[in-house]
């Protein structure tokens, strides 16, 4: 186990790399156009966050509102507030964020593994200029992201301040990220509920098989009836459908829809499974598509290109994220099952709705990182342990062979006898020495 010295500095370091990193990019998306993020999203939330600065739009009115802009333009109208250039001044903050996220996902792998780990775990995070590009902006998604992470951190890793005020704060984390996505609530609430009956069969096992058994059970009844609450207070009732099954097929149809008039990158439009065979059936294709588009044959531009070695990369990463996970069960299983819960459901529910490109990347970056945590743990697992058996060898090695040479000849001891050179050509490797003829041997 490192020390606590050597975790803080790989961190901070992680910090502010990542921060050097998006200052970069807020300079590249506002001297050129080649940042696709920054369009027309970032221009609603700006003008939003400058009517709720100057008073126009009152902020209790947009919490309550639970819209998209008004929610996320009430913490971003304090920067309209100040001299100069407001929106420069939203994406330092954004990119502050985005970079605190990369240190809470390097922190989490590296406390439950090694700083190797973290480094793997963090690194997609760090470089992938699709995470660079959406948090050199003001999007919202960077919120979410950091409020997510910050709380799995305080959560799962101990001997940060006291337990009530980790909990207290980790529960302000998630529900800073659910008030900016509000329809993501439920899935929240459903992974802090398998979190939680997974703490308990920890402590009383004789429960274990009641609960796993009742798990399934609540994630079909929260899903089919409690999450109308949440369907009716988002739509405020425009919606002809009842069930959590007509709710993500009506929200794929008017996606589908959507897309038809004329959005580039749209992907399985073709498809609207209606009933519940169909959509158990499309589930995985959807889930594949959007953890990974795009895929080499739907590349038409060069920023398509690289978003699609992104997706390359992450297929990598699920590969390994097995081992990671095999591993952490035996670290921390309530939060491996509770991350694995979550993150199953999002890209479930997220693929089956998802028909664009561009938006199946904006909106898989809040849960993604999962993957890139258990497979950098996994990675870290499975080549890390050889490395440092190939090390241990070669210091076994010569600690049994050299050292004693080194030694002897420190010491100032005769000359080995022959009987003595003899004994050590029986032990030392003398196939370069022997192909000499004896004549220039030495």
């Amino acid at each position: 186990m490192m020390s606590w010295d050597q975790k803080t500095l790989g961190s901070i370091t992680v910090l502010i790399l990542a921060f050097i990193i998006r200052l970069c990019g807020i300079v590249v998306t506002n001297l050129t156009n080649l940042n696709p993020d920054h369009g027309s999203d970032t221009v609603g939330y700006a003008k939003r966050a400058e009517r709720i600065a100057t008073g126009e739009i009152p902020v209790i009115e947009a919490l309550t509102s639970l819209g998209a802009y008004e929610t996320w333009g009430v913490f971003l109208s304090p920067f309209w507030l100040l001299p100069g250039p407001s929106e420069i001044y939203a994406q330092l903050f954004t990119a502050a964020l985005g970079a605190l996220a990369v240190y809470n996902v390097y922190l989490i792998a590296a406390h439950y593994h090694s700083p190797t780990a973290g480094l793997l775990a963090a690194i997609p995070l760090l470089i992938f200029p699709s995470f660079v590009a959406i948090q050199s902006t003001i999007l919202r998604d960077t919120a979410i992201i950091v409020g997510l992470t910050t709380s799995v951190r305080l959560v799962i890793i101990p001997g940060q301040g006291h337990p009530t005020v980790r909990v207290g704060v980790a529960l302000l984390a998630v529900g800073f990220a659910g008030i900016l996505r509000f329809e993501n609530s439920p899935v929240y609430a459903a992974t802090l509920a398998v979190g939680m009956a997974f703490y308990i069969v920890q402590w009383r096992r004789e429960c274990a098989a009641l609960i796993v058994a009742a798990v399934p059970a609540s994630y079909y009844l929260y899903f089919n009836y409690l999450l109308d609450f949440f369907v009716d207070t988002i739509y405020r009732g425009h919606r002809g459908n009842e069930g959590f099954l007509d709710f993500i097929i009506f929200s794929r149809a008017a996606r589908i829809r959507e897309q038809e008039r004329g959005a580039r990158t749209g992907y399985l439009i073709d498809h609207l499974p209606e009933t519940l065979t169909g959509v158990v059936a499309f589930a995985p294709v959807g889930a594949i598509y959007f953890l990974y588009v795009p895929f080499p044959w739907m590349v038409e531009t060069p920023i398509d290109l690289i978003v699609s070695l992104e997706g390359l990369v992450a297929m990598a990463y699920t590969v390994f994220a097995a081992f990671g996970v095999w591993y952490m069960r035996k670290r921390q299983l309530p939060a491996t099952v509770a991350l694995i819960a979550g993150f199953l459901t999002f890209v479930v529910i997220y693929g089956f709705i998802s028909v664009n490109v561009g938006t199946s990347v904006r909106q898989r970056q809040p849960i993604i990182w999962v993957l890139f945590l258990f497979g950098g743990i996994g990675l870290a697992e499975r080549f890390e342990g050889q490395l440092e058996a190939a090390t241990d060898r070669l210091r076994d090695e010569y600690t049994t062979r050299v050292a004693p040479l080194y030694a002897r000849e420190e010491a100032n001891e005769p000359t080995p006898t022959k009987s003595d050179t003899v004994e050590e050509a029986d032990e030392l490797d003398l196939s370069e020495y022997k192909q000499f003829p004896r004549n220039e041997r030495k």
